[in-house]
């Protein structure tokens, strides 16, 4: 610098050798470091705040194209799996193994007495020795030490295999287990979406990817600007170092295309939208087309406009895409159209995601499009019940029971003493005449049954069964709940609908036409019976209270549930101790000739053995699905 601004000072100064070139070198080293200053700042200054995204990021769009992925029923599994690691080798009592031994063995004891109608010793024997089972680490994790000696090659294993050989053994003895207790084949893999490790799927629907903020439209500039000037820096110190002309002009284009992302704006999002169904209310299986309509309404070309509809969770896109790239002219429209296929509720479409970008790609605005509301209807198809509903007290008249309380009836009772005012018709003149006394004669008062259903809706029933499953077990329960409240109403029988859910649903015990189309109506469009998990966590108490405030305990209560946690057992063990009459319709419905998991296995097992303690217990329950526990079925 100094040179340039005194040339004179310079002219008896010639640099040669490596005095020529340090300035050079100098220059190409100071860019690159400039480069790797850039790269530095733009990866700390692109780590997301909390729960918020950054401007430099582009997230995944969403998938409406498929449903929302629910929780698998052998998360719970895994996930005492993942407590098993080999650095827990060191401790000396690891205690997440010890309890995983202590529980498995416990079940071990239950299935081998049950399947095998072996003694108590003869299973500890067994266990001890491996002899219950030729799965070679199945019989190992009873036999071995909670912390086994490791071979030479199980040794060698451990340093690329991240599962623990006490976690591999755990799952070979629930698989072995299970395939004693049910005929559905338990294989001792894990599903791929529970193990540790899983990159989170792509957010399913339009508003799980706009988030809860009360905007409607944002800016975002691509992360792809910011390489153009790493690779520009980059090339231009190369060039410096090189003396490279043609990396220079390289470096040139660079800083063109980067001062071009910096000053450019994104594009109008300037549209109007508009969506149509060919059926509203269409039979479940139908297949539904959806047309979606875009128009240009601003002055701007748009050269590059993509729309994602927002399918709700229930639906699944059968035929076509929901997502439609296009380039519109200033009003010009365009349209699209893909099926759905209609599922039992009422599906409320979202708003669409529209998506404006520039011609580099560099600059896009995203905005939340809302056409007229939109809505699918399906009301549940209606099936045959299998077996009666509710707990019956045979009497000679329909919908009536006979009651423990004595009054006006036709089947004798008792007699008691007279009292004043009671009816001449029921005073036993007989017993007056033979010796002088006043008695009454009371009979078996008829009551009308009351049945009152109540739907397990909990966070904990949105969870499939079965590799590639999108159905949460809940719908099976909600669509039973129906097939029973229908046949109480066939037999002039009052039903009532409650929602064990943190989201409230009560109807009163009626009957008739009105009352049958409310049901359906509640079962179909209540917000405790949607696609989507509820988020808070379910209150006992509250809900026992509501039932308690509103039915008197000589209504029957039919608890219908999958069965897949202690909570909901607790439920019914209190509206037994209540007095309520209480039974059970738990469907657990499967794929047929598809093989369950090991997590899954153990879901399975566990939820025979709360079926066994309710039955234990006095209560009635009937299972219904294509897998059921060996031994399950029950006559009442």
């Amino acid at each position: 610098m100094f040179l340039l601004a005194a040339p004179s000072l310079g002219s008896g100064f010639v640099p040669a050798g490596v005095g020529r070139a340090a300035p050079f070198a100098l220059g190409g080293v100071g860019v690159l470091l400039l480069a790797g200053i850039y790269v530095l700042t733009g990866v700390l200054s692109s780590a997301p705040d909390e729960g918020g995204d950054t401007e430099g990021q582009s997230p995944e769009t969403p998938t409406p194209e498929r449903r929302p992925r629910y929780a698998s029923l052998g998360e719970s599994f895994a996930r005492r799996l993942d407590e098993v690691s080999w650095t827990d080798r060191r401790e000396t009592t690891p205690a997440a193994r010890r309890s995983l031994r202590d529980d498995l063995r416990a079940m071990a004891r239950r299935v081998l007495a049950d399947s095998d109608q072996w003694s108590r010793s003869e299973v500890e024997s067994r266990l001890d020795t491996g002899s219950w089972t030729p799965d070679l680490d199945a019989a190992a994790f009873f036999t071995d030490d909670v912390v086994p000696e490791l071979s030479v090659r199980q040794r060698l294993r451990s340093v690329w295999s991240p599962e623990p050989v006490f976690a591999r053994r755990a799952r070979h003895a629930i698989a072995a287990l299970a395939n004693r207790a049910t005929d559905t084949p338990v294989t001792p893999d894990l599903r791929e979406e529970t193990t540790a490790g899983q990159s989170p799927s792509p957010p399913a629907s339009v508003r799980a990817y706009w988030g809860p903020g009360a905007e409607t439209a944002r800016e975002r500039r691509s992360s792809r600007a910011d390489g153009v000037v790493v690779a520009a820096l980059a090339l231009g110190g190369l060039g410096i170092l090189t003396l490279t002309p043609s990396l220079l002009l390289l470096t040139l284009f660079g800083v063109v295309v980067a001062g071009y992302a910096r000053v450019a704006t994104p594009p109008t999002d300037s549209v109007s939208v508009s969506r149509v169904l060919d059926v509203e209310a269409p039979a479940p299986g139908t297949e539904v087309t959806v047309t979606v309509s875009i128009e240009n309404t601003g002055s701007e070309t748009l050269a590059d406009l993509r729309v994602i509809d927002g399918v709700p969770p229930g639906l699944r896109v059968t035929e076509g895409s929901p997502r439609f790239t296009t380039a519109l002219r200033p009003g010009k429209r365009a349209s699209f159209t893909y099926c759905v296929e209609a599922a039992p509720g009422r599906h409320a479409f979202e708003p669409m995601l529209v998506i404006t970008r520039d011609v580099t790609g560099l600059q896009r605005r995203e905005a939340l499009a809302e056409p007229a509301p939109t809505t699918l209807t399906c009301q549940h198809p209606r099936r045959p019940a299998a077996t009666e509903a509710h707990r019956r007290r045979t009497t000679r008249f329909p919908g009536v029971s006979r009651s423990n309380t004595a009054g006006a009836g036709v089947e004798f009772h008792s007699v008691r003493e007279y009292r004043p005012g009671d009816p001449l018709s029921r005073v036993n003149w007989k017993q007056r005449a033979k010796t002088g006394e006043f008695t009454t004669i009371d009979f078996d008062e008829s009551r009308l049954t009351r049945v009152v259903v109540a739907v397990d809706a909990r966070r904990e029933t949105y969870q499939t069964v079965g590799r590639d499953a999108d159905t949460p077990l809940v719908r099976a329960s909600i669509a039973a709940a129906r097939d029973i409240a229908m046949a109480c109403l066939d037999d002039q029988i009052p039903v009532g609908l409650l929602a064990v859910s943190p989201r409230s649903c009560w109807l009163a015990p009626h009957a008739g036409a009105t009352h049958r189309d409310r049901i359906q109506t509640q079962l179909t469009e209540n917000d405790a019976f949607s696609w989507t998990p509820p988020a808070a966590d379910f209150d006992v108490e509250r809900a026992l209270g509501t039932l308690t405030r509103q039915t008197q305990t000589a209504t029957q209560v039919v608890v219908v549930s999958p069965l897949i946690d202690e909570e909901i057992v607790q439920f019914i063990r209190l509206l037994d101790a209540h007095g309520y009459t209480v039974s059970v319709r738990s469907p657990f419905p499967t794929e047929e000739g598809v093989s369950l998991s090991a997590g899954e296995g153990y879901a399975v097992l566990m939820r025979r053995f709360r079926i066994n303690s309710l039955r234990n217990a006095g209560i009635h329950v009937q299972t219904e699905g294509t897998l059921e526990p060996a031994g399950a079925e029950e006559t009442s």
